[in-house]
């Protein structure tokens, strides 16, 4: 069990440092975690933790697809969170989805209020979503290329929800 908290911490350090450097998380960081996590829970668990491992790097892709699409979420933050399934299981992964985002949106608010455009950024969602519903059509909500104004570092928030679902798991010995 170890190996899989030291692969967790040592992905996560990776990802967070990879995403301040460069606005992204590699590849080269994620796809060695996916394998890893292959390998440790079948040799651990056997067929039934290979089952986890697969589980727990499908969900996010299946849960989180509609956010890529959207321009919401970046690939490689999705990558990150499959990695995470693949390494700790599926119901590690739902929980830290979940709490991730909560981190995100206690971020998103530091933001706003530091950067002064919570007006701005109200607008653009009240657009984004009026237009959406006028013309039934769903379009990108961000821009990446051209506005990073409403951009932060999603990997902050993966890390302050994974860190909260391993202190959830160690005081209550117990995910679901």
């Amino acid at each position: 069990m170890a190996i899989k908290f030291t692969a967790l911490f040592i992905l996560l350090l990776l990802a967070v440092f990879n995403d301040i450097k460069s606005f992204k998380i590699k590849n080269l960081i994620t796809y060695p975690a996916v394998s890893l996590g292959f390998v440790v829970n079948t040799c651990l668990r056997g067929a039934e933790g290979f089952k986890d491992s697969i589980s727990g790097a499908i969900i996010p892709l299946i849960v989180l697809f509609i956010f890529f699409a959207l321009r919401m979420l970046g690939a490689g933050d999705i990558k990150l969170f499959c990695a995470i399934g693949a390494l700790m299981g599926w119901k590690f992964s739902v929980l830290c989805i979940a709490y991730s985002f909560i981190f995100g949106g206690f971020i998103s608010i530091i933001i706003l209020l530091y950067r002064k455009n919570t007006k701005q950024r109200f607008k653009h969602l009240f657009d984004y979503l009026k237009t959406t519903l006028l013309l039934m059509k769903i379009d990108k909500y961000q821009d990446y290329n051209n506005n990073k104004n409403g951009l932060f570092r999603f990997s902050f928030a993966v890390l302050g929800g994974t860190l909260s679902v391993v202190i959830e798991l160690f005081i209550f010995n117990s995910i679901f």
